[in-house]
This record gives C-alpha cells, structure tokens and sequence, in this order.
C-alpha cells in the first residue's frame, strides 16, 4: 500500500470515529453538532418556515399541474360538447326542412325549438326559425273555429327579430311578412295595425323584394275592393312585374296574383287581367289550384255567358275581352280551367264553348252547342232564346 493510500485509510477510519452529519447544500461530512458547513457556510439549523415554503411550492407545481391536466381535460370536454351540439343542431335543422318540404310547418316549428334549446346562439338556427315563420304564414290556413292569430301570435315574434338582422334581404322579407300577418289578423277583426307601411318600409330596405312587392300589389287590389273605390290597376301591374322577376317560389307569386284579382273580380278591367293572367300562367305550364281555377272560370262565364245575355250592353265586356285574348284561346284557357269537369254540361259551360266556337268562326261546332243548350232544361229562358236566335242566323249562311 502507498503511503498515500495509507493516510486516506487513516483519515476515513478517524471521521467514522466521529459523530457527524452531511451538509444539507453541499452533502460535506461535517461534525453533528456544527451550526455552519466548514466547507461552504449553510446554516445547518432547522428553520420551519423555509420547509414550509418548499413545501408549499411543490403542493403548488403539483397543483398546476393537476389543474392544467383537469382544465386540459374540460376545454376537451365542452369542444366534444359543442362539436356535438352543433352536429345536433344540423340534423334537426335538415330534419325541419324535410318537414317544411312535405307541408308540416307546426313540425318544422317544433324541431327548430328543440335546436335553439340546444345552441340559443345558433345562427342556423336562428335564420331558419325565421324562414319557417315566413313559409308558414305564407301558406297558414284557419280550420273550424280557429283565427288566423291562433298561430300568427307565435310567429309574430321571430319576424320582429328578422326584421332587425343585418342582411338587408332577410330584414326586407321579414317586414314584408309582418305586413301581411297584420293583413290576416284585420281578418280575425284586430284594427288599427300597420299593413301598407310594413310593405313599404320592406322595399326602401330591398327594391327587388318579391314578398314585398306581390303583398303590396294585393293589399292595394284589397284596400280597392273594401272601400269600393277606383283601383290604380297600373301601379298594381307594377308591383306584379316587379314580383315576377323572382326566380323562387313562382307559384306562390302566381297564388298572390290570380288571389289578388279575384277580389274586385266585379271591376270589368281587373277581371279581364285575371283573366289574361291565367292565360299567361296556362302557356308557362304553371299551375292554379282547384278554387282558383273555378274563379278564373266564373269570371270568362261572367263576360262570355252573363246572366242577361239577350242585353246588348254586356257586349262591350266581351268585346273589350276578345282584344285582349282570342276567342279560340279563351277556348284552350276555359278546357284548362275546367279539366277536372267540374262545368261539364253545365249550361254556362255549353254557352262559353258554344259562343267562343261561333266567334272563333267555327260553325258547325258552335251550332251543335246551341242546339244542346235550346234544348237544355235546367238553363235559363234567355239562355235558350239566344241559342235559338244563335241557330236561326248560322243555319241562314247556307
């Protein structure tokens, strides 16, 4: 063994005699009762507090983490939950339009509730309650006892909210259909609500509106009719034109229009643009529902067989209508309006058929319904003496 070697042994053996400790910053083997680390000067003593304070700062790490782990874990839970909540949403939405497609407004209704339960902020959702409430009211219907507010008093709400959105299309079309809720709940006998000004207010927001433009055009055709006053057909068939350059929801346009005209049908003009309107509606293979069509078909009989046909003064009516649609069209339009024949054999039917087919220069056609109506028991005298009177002068062009 070296020299070296042996001194070290001696110097362990002599510190393991001696009752020591390790500093507690530098882990040198002092003596046990030292207060201060000969080697690096640590104060040795216990001092509570600064254990404290270490101990608290290891319960705070692992509070920070534990809270970074639990705050990591709940954003992940309510992404989860509104990335559900959304796709909830999105389906009931697609689920309302299924409904609305198949005519289950108060269904639709219900769904868009059930979404905005869901997701109040929901803009989807929000604009398509807004959509349901314009589609409903535009196609509401009263059953038995019911009043038109019965439903618009729910719907009333959303289009207030509608009419404020920032797009000016949506604000326009909602306006437009508070004017004509308004128009429905005078119906039920509520007075004193704004009708026109709504329509108006719509189009200083949107100039092309469609709603606005044909709800306008019947609430002057109606205002027209109720206060039995001159109506301005020409600012009507402005607002007609205006609503017809739309490219969406044609039949609902074409309803307003021929529902519109219907009214003051007793006007000699309006009726004839009724008229010439359906035609119009017949040459782009539009489509009339049943009671339109049996208005449309009473309004042709009013001018081609009135009542008191043997009166020269209904001759002007027709005149005025044969310039305006020929009589061989009248003919095509009458066989459209009543393909269902519901007027077959009628004696108004047989006087149309057989007074267009006379005008229209078709003789023996027009001859062969005068002889049924000169015949007919259930048509009226005047009827049956114009059709002999008809018959006498076709049958002296031989």
């Amino acid at each position: 063994m070296s020299k070296l070697d042996s001194e070290n042994s001696e110097i362990n053996d002599f510190a393991e005699q001696i009752p020591g400790k390790f500093c507690i910053a530098c882990h040198e083997y002092i003596h046990t009762q030292a207060n201060k680390c000969r080697f690096c000067g640590t104060d040795q003593r216990s001092r509570p507090w600064h254990s404290m304070a270490k101990m608290l700062k290891w319960i705070g790490g692992i509070t920070a983490v534990i809270s970074l782990v639990m705050g990591t874990t709940r954003i992940n839970d309510l992404y989860t939950d509104w990335q559900e909540r959304k796709v909830a949403v999105a389906q009931l939405i697609d689920a309302s339009r299924l409904q609305i497609e198949y005519g289950d407004y108060r269904g639709a209704w219900m769904l868009i509730d059930d979404a905005l339960s869901f997701d109040p902020s929901s803009l989807p959702a929000r604009q398509h309650q807004i959509a349901i409430a314009t589609v409903w009211l535009r196609n509401i219907r009263r059953y038995g006892d019911q009043t038109f507010s019965d439903t618009l008093n729910k719907l009333l709400p959303t289009l207030y909210l509608g009419s404020v959105n920032t797009d000016p299309h949506i604000a326009a079309t909602a306006l437009s259909h508070i004017g004509w809720a308004n128009f429905l709940r005078s119906r039920d006998g509520t007075t004193g609500l704004g009708i026109a000004e709504y329509y108006d207010r719509a189009l200083t927001l949107d100039p092309d509106n469609s709603y606005a433009h044909i709800m306008l055009a019947h609430w002057l055709l109606w205002e027209g009719y109720e206060q039995n006053k001159d109506i301005n057909l020409d600012k009507v068939k402005t607002h007609f034109a205006a609503a017809l350059q739309a490219t969406h929801d044609r039949e609902y346009i074409n309803r307003m229009i021929v529902s519109g005209l219907i009214n003051p049908s007793h006007d000699l003009k309006v009726s004839i643009e009724l008229i010439k309107f359906s035609e119009e509606v017949r040459q782009q293979s539009g489509r009339l529902n049943r009671s339109d069509r049996s208005s449309v078909f009473n309004a042709i009989a009013y001018i081609v067989a009135p009542y008191k046909i043997l009166d020269q003064n209904t001759l002007p009516a027709l005149n005025q209508l044969i310039e305006v649609v020929s009589p061989v069209t009248l003919l095509e339009l009458s066989n459209w309006l009543d393909s269902d024949n519901a007027y077959r054999g009628t004696p108004n039917r047989l006087m149309i058929n057989a007074r267009l087919e006379d005008l229209a220069g078709n003789r023996q056609k027009a001859l062969s319904f005068y002889h049924l109506l000169a015949k007919k028991s259930d048509a009226s005298a005047s009827f049956r003496a114009f059709s002999e009177q008809a018959i006498e002068r076709l049958s002296a062009r031989n």
